[in-house]
């Protein structure tokens, strides 16, 4: 055994070990290693609650938000602006409604292996309009994800696109419904009786015709109130045919414990993109004093009138492409101009302090009509197959945005990277031009 004495100085947790002369981190070099440590992949889903949306009705927007890993970000926040046509009916919680209809909601402290879901209530507005002749249009919306604490290593599940199916209503029909038994003697709301009524909707068009049906109830309630309205079904009908709702089924469907009150009345409303023929047929009959129906004493058929809902003109948008950077420059040796595609010149971004190639597409989406635009879609295809969606908010008349979209290393497998651009890729917003949404291009690699 060997047994050593020592003696700690008084000042020794206070001295270094293996001191050296290591300069402070800079500020920046502090903040590159926070972005670095709160560096994650965020994913974004989105869906909506049903595959067909009818003018004027409500649906659901749900979103979906993950933090993949693999760490966890201070701060990230989900946006999705809403296009036109669309209405936040109510705003979710951790959520802010922008007067240009851009939901944004905060994650704060977002957890690896974190999901938080919004539910978001929202209404297609009912003078969402089609093109002449067609019965649907199509409303594209996106949400994307952003981490604002650090970087994001995979792009491509930022954002999430839905593409809404709605169908256009141009015609409505109200006809009149009363179903049920009435009872009381004393009442003068409705006299005594047993009512059924019928409505038929038949197809006069030579093509198949979709329709949406509801019920809007005018009672119950007793008190001079309006009731509810109740949302039947959509359905289609094809040249010449006819289709039936009645009072059994609608008890059947919506009120499987009998009538409240015994009876309703209001109408059944019928919303059509093309004219159609709606009639009403009521029967009603007495009761004898147990109740029971003595004999039919009524029947009437009734043509219910049509209702063109109008549209007033508005000014229309239109949206365009156009590059960030200026035309490439005259090479001063030759006085040749430089090709299209060398970086920072027409849509090709910077190539880094490494030189190489450009690394991102740069592009202005702007409205050069006289209307407002809601939010859109920005569509790039590159040559190799993948492709790029791009949330574009809300643009009043004469306004812009700017993007700047990373290029997939493979795109440049063949020399240069080719690339397309299209401003409302799905025909969200009504244009007054709609043929100058695209523009074509390419970023070359250097040579050498």
């Amino acid at each position: 055994n060997i047994e050593m004495n020592f003696r700690l100085d008084s000042d020794f947790r206070d001295a270094p070990n293996n001191p050296t002369e290591e300069p402070e981190p800079s500020q920046e070099e502090l903040d590159d290693l926070l972005e670095a440590i709160y560096t994650t992949d965020l994913r974004i889903e989105k869906t909506i609650d049903r595959e067909l949306v009818v003018a004027g009705q409500p649906f659901t927007i749900n979103l979906i938000a993950e933090n993949v890993g693999p760490n966890h970000t201070l701060d990230a926040e989900v946006r999705d602006a809403m296009p036109e046509g669309i209405e936040v009916t109510q705003v979710p919680e951790g959520c802010e409604l922008s007067p240009t209809n851009e939901l944004t909601c905060s994650l704060g402290h977002f957890r690896e292996g974190e999901t938080r879901e919004f539910t978001i209530p929202a209404r297609i507005r009912r003078d969402v309009q089609c093109q002449e002749g067609d019965q649907f249009r199509f409303i594209s919306n996106t949400a994307t994800i952003e981490n604002l604490a650090g970087d994001d290593p995979v792009s491509q599940n930022n954002s999430s696109t839905v593409r809404i199916r709605v169908l256009c209503v141009n015609y409505e029909y109200a006809a009149k419904l009363v179903c049920g038994k009435q009872k009381d003697p004393n009442t003068m709301r409705l006299m005594r009786g047993q009512y059924g009524t019928i409505v038929n909707v038949h197809n006069p068009n030579d093509e198949n015709t979709f329709f949406f049906k509801k019920l809007a109830l005018a009672f119950p309630p007793k008190d001079q109130k309006p009731g509810k309205i109740i949302p039947i079904a959509v359905d289609s009908l094809a040249y010449d045919e006819s289709l039936k709702t009645d009072c059994d089924e609608l008890r059947r469907d919506f009120f499987p414990n009998g009538f409240p009150e015994g009876y309703i009345e209001g109408h059944v409303v019928v919303q059509s993109p093309f004219s159609m023929d709606v009639q009403s047929v009521f029967t009603a009959a007495p009761l004898d004093r147990k109740g029971r129906v003595t004999g039919v004493s009524t029947i009437d058929v009734e043509y219910v009138p049509e209702r063109e809902l109008m549209f007033e003109e508005q000014p229309q948008p239109d949206l365009v492409v156009v590059p960030v950077h200026p035309d490439p420059p005259i090479d001063p040796t030759t006085g040749i101009q430089l090709p299209e595609g060398i970086p920072n010149s027409l849509f090709c971004g910077d190539n880094g302090p490494n030189g190489g190639p450009a690394r991102t597409v740069d592009t202005i989406v702007r409205n050069i009509g006289e209307g407002d635009a809601g939010a859109s879609v920005l569509h790039i295809l590159f040559s190799d197959g993948g492709s790029t969606d791009v949330a574009v908010p809300a643009l009043p008349a004469g306004s812009e945005s700017m993007f700047s979209v990373p290029i997939p290393r493979e795109c440049y497998g063949v020399g240069s990277c080719n690339f397309e651009l299209s401003a409302d890729n799905d025909g969200t917003v009504s244009e007054s031009n709609e043929t100058n949404n695209g523009a074509a291009s390419l970023c070359l690699v250097p040579a050498g």
